[in-house]
This record gives C-alpha cells, sequence and structure tokens, in this order.
C-alpha cells in the first residue's frame, strides 16, 4: 500500500480549554493560523565504561559510546492573522468557534493548562484519526502589526507530561 501524504492544509492545532477527558473533548481549532508545528525530543544519557582487553591493558571499550533515549519534552507552535472583532468565551462548552489571539491571550495571562491535539482537521479534535494529543501552557504568545501588513500572532505551548498518539 503506497503512503499518501498528508496536506498541510489539513492538520491543525486544537485546543481543550478545560481539558476534560481526551474521548469527549469540546477543543477547537486554534484560529485563523497559517502554520503550525510540533516537536518531540528525547533528552540522550551517553555511557562509555572502562574494560580489560586481552593484553590486560585498561581500555575504554575502544572508544565507543553507548547512547539510550532519557527524559522527553514536546511543544506545539502557531503562527495566524489576530481578528480582534470576534471575542469569544474560551471556556464556554457551548462555543464553536475558533480559538483566535483573544483567547490565546487570555489562556496565557491565567496560566491556563489545556489539552492539545495535533491532527487532521478533518476529524473530530481527539476522537477519531491519527494524531497526537497531551496537554500543555502557552510558554509564550507574540502579536506584530505592521503598516499596510495584517496583524499577526505566533504561540508556542510547552507539553507538560507526556504526548501519545491516538
Amino acid at each position: 500500500m503506497a503512503l499518501i501524504p498528508t496536506s498541510g492544509n489539513k492538520v491543525g492545532i486544537y485546543l481543550d480549554w478545560d481539558n476534560v477527558d481526551p474521548g469527549t473533548t469540546d477543543a477547537r481549532l486554534v484560529g485563523l493560523a497559517t502554520s503550525c508545528s510540533l516537536s518531540y525530543n528525547n533528552a540522550t544519557v551517553e555511557t562509555a565504561t572502562k574494560s580489560v582487553n586481552a593484553g590486560g591493558t585498561l581500555t575504554t571499550n575502544g572508544g565507543t559510546i553507548n547512547s539510550f533515549a532519557g527524559t522527553s519534552s514536546f511543544s506545539l507552535s502557531a503562527d495566524g492573522l489576530i481578528d480582534l472583532a470576534t471575542a469569544d468565551d474560551e471556556d464556554s462548552t457551548t462555543a464553536t468557534t475558533e480559538h483566535g489571539f483573544t483567547n490565546l491571550m487570555d489562556l496565557a495571562i491565567a496560566g491556563t493548562k489545556v489539552g492539545v491535539y495535533f491532527q487532521d482537521a478533518t476529524s473530530a479534535a481527539g476522537v477519531a484519526g491519527k494524531g497526537y494529543k497531551g496537554t500543555a501552557f502557552i510558554e509564550s504568545i507574540e502579536a506584530s502589526a505592521g503598516v499596510d501588513d495584517f496583524a499577526t500572532y505566533s504561540v508556542t505551548l510547552k507539553g507538560d507530561g507526556a504526548l501519545s498518539s491516538f
């Protein structure tokens, strides 16, 4: 079976403000995003051991270093356009709109931990489709508005705990 690449236009970051059970989520798309990314890192632990060779000389295992994965971390980021005219309550259980800049800024100021999902935007967040989920805090958010340009934002979410696939 041939692999079929996913269009970047279909992948989005979703936030669940109250971090409810991922199987029954109220997650909403990070709004007006022009790009998004997921980063996962494993810290590496390296060891080198001493041993005795056939001649009885102490060596450092032939100069070989052994490595294994240690602690891991993840982050998500998005860049998008700002719509200050539309502000929806980020903690509304009936809201169906996207999380725009205003909601993201409110979540950052409050230091709210949120459920995060990185997945195909054509599936219901956290329920169907292949993707990744975890919890995170907004680590940074930045807005810029240049003359004769659209106002934009950049947001980075720092993972709290494990990232898992669903």
